[in-house]
């Protein structure tokens, strides 16, 4: 029997507990993991809108103060069952419940064009958001006595459901503005996937894979916005009511196979790819069909010089699908002014890419340098549109082609045994361009990122690391993304004889993770700064069964700044 027991606290709150247990017997390895945690989590943010057309004109000022609190409950039970020495059976059952309760309240400040505070508007929001996850999944996996060979089948099926409620309430200070509404949307989900990989190796260095893979995505999101009348009287706005049926079906085949031939290795890829993608809104009976087949080749090659040094050279064709919020074509009505609504009609993203690079081995480290081109097809971008009323709506779209090219350079270096350090910067160019609506949208950006960790071991059981990260502003199709950054620090001492662990962490330690960027169209311009999370600190306790410590990663526990890919 082994298992690991974990307890957490930190401001803002962040309370948790849970435990992961395995106990083995004979052929049989019984799992069960709980986890129970409580977050309540303060956001912020403002903003400058500036419109002035034929149409219309506005210029108004909003702060953001949102509040995200509640519970989940995590549970999976499963088991391991060893036929014999080549043939395991896994099968797991996971149950997740949770409920949030968010509260939201937005003041808009508005002023006349010589910028004059004319009024102020308050709107609130109350939503309450209960959610249930299942997932049910099989593994079968069978090795031979050939050393490499294997075959494993992978099954799993996940339901979610979630319903958002949520009521309005939106006043003037000087009376011109008085209105209530309320808002319900449900966003259901269920994913089947199957899938089978076998790996034959031939030759002394050689290796051949090959595998199937069918995966089914069904949403289905039902939403409608009320407006009150007179008291007890409700009143749907059609703009917002409808429901979105969104089937998407993807079989997919490869084949790949590597081999050494002296100094020199080869791997090389293919996969086909089918597509099946049905789009219905219901009420408004409008249905999009879509069917394609792509194939996706890859090639990687690398060229030992000495056994310190190694070329590489890669290709490879990809694409990046949509996620579930980029196709609900309503998630929140929350700010009354500006709308931002998904899109059920968007297509992946397909990306060719080229990477040539250089491999060093050193006695205390590797550095791994490298140059790549990536050209970019239906790039999907977030499109601000701005109509005769001064309602702003964001619309993701698969707008432009892209092109980036740039030198990224990664690190590990250990100084002495107790210190362990690691560097990754990416610079580079990216051009983007497209039409939408016969306007043409066109960046050019030069940018760069950067992340930089250091751990220090001291006393043979304490362990200091500290991380920072940076994100350069780049220009984007409407504007300007600005820069970012964060620092994360971490320390951990192993106690009980080693059994247990003490963490101590602050992410975000200056309070900096602010995302702010510039949007510009014609006749309009918006400032934005938002956070989603402030500083945070914990506190964690990890107490091991019969089980050897796991490394901790406090690289991890940071933010993602959307690095150029």
């Amino acid at each position: 029997m082994n298992g690991t027991f974990t307890g957490t606290a930190g401001y803002p709150s962040n309370f948790g507990a849970s435990f992961n247990v395995n106990y083995r017997k004979k052929k049989v390895n019984l799992i069960a993991n709980y986890g129970w945690m409580y977050r309540d989590g303060p956001g912020r943010g403002h903003s400058r809108q500036e419109y002035n057309s034929a149409d219309t004109s506005f210029v108004y000022e909003q702060t953001n103060r949102r509040n995200r609190a509640g519970y989940s409950n995590n549970v999976r039970v499963g088991l391991d069952y060893f036929l014999n020495n080549h043939n395991t059976i896994t099968a797991t059952l996971s149950y997740r419940k949770s409920h949030n309760d968010n509260k939201s309240r937005l003041e808009y400040r508005d002023f006349d064009m010589n910028n004059v505070l004319t009024r102020t508007v308050t709107r609130t929001e109350d939503e309450t958001e209960p959610r249930t996850n299942i997932e049910a999944a099989l593994n079968y996996r069978k090795t031979f006595e050939r050393k490499g060979q294997s075959l494993s089948f992978d099954a799993k099926y996940i339901l979610s459901d979630e319903t958002e409620a949520s009521r309005y309430h939106e006043v003037a200070d000087n009376n011109t503005v008085d209105i209530r509404q309320r808002s319900y949307n449900t966003e259901d989900e269920k994913n089947f996937l199957a899938q089978l990989d076998y790996i034959h190796p031939f030759g002394k260095e050689g290796k051949l894979e090959a595998g199937l893979k069918t995966s089914i995505r069904l949403l289905d999101n039902d939403f409608s916005v009320h407006q009150q009348l007179e008291p007890g009287y409700w009143v749907v706005l059609p703009d917002y009511d409808n429901r979105l049926a969104y089937d998407e079906k993807i079989h997919a085949a490869y084949l790949m196979a590597s081999n050494q031939f002296g100094k020199i290795f080869v791997q090389a890829g293919l996969r086909g790819e089918y597509t099946d993608i049905l789009t219905e809104l219901k009420k408004t009976a409008k249905t999009n069909h879509r069917q394609y087949f792509n194939l996706f080749p890859s090639i990687h090659l690398s060229y030992k010089l000495e056994d310190a040094q190694t070329l590489q050279l890669s290709y490879s064709y990809r694409l990046s699908r949509p996620n579930f919020r980029d196709l609900l074509p309503f998630s929140n009505f929350s700010d009354s002014r500006v709308f931002r609504a998904g899109n059920p009609l968007l297509n992946p993203e397909f990306t060719h890419s080229f990477e040539a690079g250089h491999l060093l081995n050193m006695n205390k480290g590797t550095l791994l340098s490298s140059i790549y081109y990536r050209r970019r097809l239906g790039v999907v971008e977030n499109i601000t549109s701005v109509d005769s009323t001064g309602f702003t709506t964001i619309t993701p779209i698969n707008l432009s082609t892209g092109d980036s090219y740039g030198f990224e350079f990664n690190l590990t270096y250990d100084p002495t045994p107790w210190w362990k350090m690691t560097a990754n910067a990416n610079v580079f160019r990216a051009v983007n361009e497209g039409y939408y609506n016969d306007m043409l949208y066109k960046s050019d950006t030069y940018s760069w990122t950067s992340r930089l960790s250091s751990r220090v071991t001291l006393f043979g059981s304490v362990d200091f690391q500290a991380s920072f990260n940076y994100r350069a502003p780049r220009r984007t199709t409407q504007g300007k993304d600005l820069s970012i950054y964060f620092i994360d620090l971490g320390l951990s001492k192993d106690i009980l004889k080693g059994r247990g662990t003490l963490t101590a962490s602050v992410r975000d330690l200056l309070n900096s993770q602010k995302r702010r960027s510039i949007t510009e169209n014609a006749g309009y311009y918006s400032y934005s700064v938002f956070q989603w999370r402030p500083r945070q600190f914990l506190l964690t306790f990890s107490y091991r069964l019969n089980r050897s410590k796991e490394k901790q990663n406090f690289d991890k526990q940071g933010g993602d700044m959307g690095d150029e890919e």
